[in-house]
């Protein structure tokens, strides 16, 4: 057992995501890696912003953690993981599954060289 991170899962998140997961292949070994674990390096790279190769030695090897990353970000899994999630916190939180509204300054949404009068934003930097 190691010292937990504060980016780790906690047993009722993994509970939550481990079904999202796609099932190992039936076909070939099947895989030892701990899948909790490689999420929680997941975690980790993504809240402190590190390199791949400075991930701890006390999750996966980080080509594993990469790995799976890859993969599961190509396949759109890691993509449905957020829809899901943000889906039940929003219907636990007593509001509809997917939001109504959407909210674009319109400053800084690029337009074509043709539109009309120009301004330039400061603050921005945009023209």
């Amino acid at each position: 057992m190691r010292q937990p991170y504060n980016t780790d899962l906690s047993s009722k998140e993994w509970e939550i995501i481990a079904p999202m997961l796609p099932k190992p292949s039936k076909l070939g070994r099947p895989p030892k890696t701990d899948f909790q674990e490689v999420m929680n390096g997941i975690f980790y790279i993504t809240k402190n912003g590190c390199t791949w190769e400075n991930l701890p030695h006390d999750f996966p090897p980080y080509s594993t953690v990469y790995f799976y990353f890859q993969r599961w970000t190509k396949t759109g899994v890691i993509a449905e993981i957020n829809h899901q999630i943000s889906a039940q916190v929003r219907l636990a939180d007593g509001r509809e599954e997917t939001p109504s509204l959407a909210s674009l300054d319109s400053q800084s949404v690029k337009t074509m060289d043709s539109a009309g009068s120009r301004g330039i934003d400061g603050g921005k930097k945009i023209n």
